[in-house]
């Protein structure tokens, strides 16, 4: 009976000592990280544009833009304000593709961007579009008012008749740092379809003019050489739209005499102390395709012009650069009594661009 007491002791002795081995641990260090995003895009609470029915070249309109972030305005990463002609039905929802790139497409479309600058840049360089600059926004602020003025330019494609297919769009793109965005158009608008007027101008060279020094009693416009307006006599056009060039003759020509005397335009030159000028596009007098000038009949302000378009009834829209026309040739016709003077008659023709007849 001894021994077996002896034995038992020893099994749960043994036993005890299996089970405390566990307490001896190896351990290690782990790291790891948790990364809460931006989750709530920027809002654009107001967007407003003034002076915009119609839009009209060199006018300026009024922008005020309020965007927020709820990560501060410093999250900010860019707005972009986009004027865009659009022949694409509905409403946008986007700025479209074509206009988020520098470009100097300032026909179609018109950008200004604010960014790392920390202030609105135009993205084109060759255009008369032009804008102001806003205040800068405090970057811990988590709202920012834009206030600022927007020119348009002069090449601005003409839309005269606004509709679903073919309007000018006034839009602006807020995008984050974690390229969130909000888009809206101008003054909260659907069915935007905003007008462009027509705009033309055109310049003469400082030489521009015709100038006929072998004038004669009774000579015809076959007569003596055509007069050109080419090389340094050149007429340049801008224009938005399609448009005609129209031209007339100053109805009083004076010499300058010591007792100056006069000389007038008549498109019949059937009378005394008269002349007349026709026009064409060929450097050959042509009885079937010149124009005579009509001439005006007291301060430049005559309302039936002639039309002369070199490269066709119309002309198409420039872009910022324009056209220069060089081949308007002119032939002079006069009188047979008309007076002979040792100091040149000189007069104004008008040159004109206009949008209509």
């Amino acid at each position: 009976m001894k021994n077996k007491k002896t034995l038992t002791i020893l099994l749960v002795v043994m036993m005890l000592a299996v089970l405390a081995v566990p307490v001896i641990v190896m351990a290690d260090d782990f790291t790891g990280s948790i990364y809460i995003s931006d989750s709530d895009p920027p809002v654009i609470d107001s967007f407003t544009v003034t002076n915009v029915a119609p839009l009209i070249r060199s006018s300026d309109c009024s922008i005020s833009l309020t965007v927020s972030d709820p990560q501060t305005i410093a999250d900010i990463a860019e707005i972009m304000l986009v004027f865009w002609h659009s022949t694409t039905p509905g409403d946008p929802t986007d700025l479209p593709s074509f206009v988020q790139a520098d470009n100097d497409s300032t026909q179609l479309n018109w950008i200004v961007v604010w960014g790392t600058s920390e202030t609105f840049q135009p993205d084109s360089t060759n255009t008369t579009w032009a804008a102001t600059s806003p205040t800068d926004p405090t970057p811990t602020a988590t709202s920012a008012t834009f206030d600022f003025t927007v020119t348009v330019g002069k090449e601005a494609m003409e839309v005269a008749a606004p509709s679903d297919t073919d309007k000018w769009l006034i839009g602006v793109k807020v995008t984050d740092t974690s390229n969130n965005t909000a888009f809206a158009l101008a003054n909260g608008a659907t069915g935007m379809q905003l007008e462009m007027e027509w705009y033309g101008e055109m310049t003469a060279s400082e030489y521009a003019g015709p100038f006929w020094d072998l004038g004669s009693p009774g000579m015809s416009y076959a007569d003596q050489a055509t007069q050109v307006f080419t090389g340094s006599d050149t007429l340049f056009v801008l224009a938005n739209g399609d448009y005609r060039i129209q031209t007339y003759a100053d109805n009083e020509w004076i010499n300058s005499e010591t007792t100056p005397t006069s000389i007038f335009y008549d498109t019949a030159v059937d009378g005394d102390e008269e002349f007349s000028i026709a026009v064409d596009t060929t450097s050959t007098y042509n009885v079937g395709t010149a124009q005579v000038l009509p001439n005006d009949t007291g301060a430049l302000n005559h309302t039936d012009p002639i039309n002369i378009n070199p490269s066709g009834a119309w002309g198409t829209a420039t872009d910022i650069n324009g056209v220069t026309i060089t081949d308007i040739y002119m032939f002079l016709q006069t009188s047979t009594n008309i007076t002979t003077s040792d100091t040149p008659y000189t007069g104004i023709v008008v040159f004109s661009v206009v949008n209509d007849n």
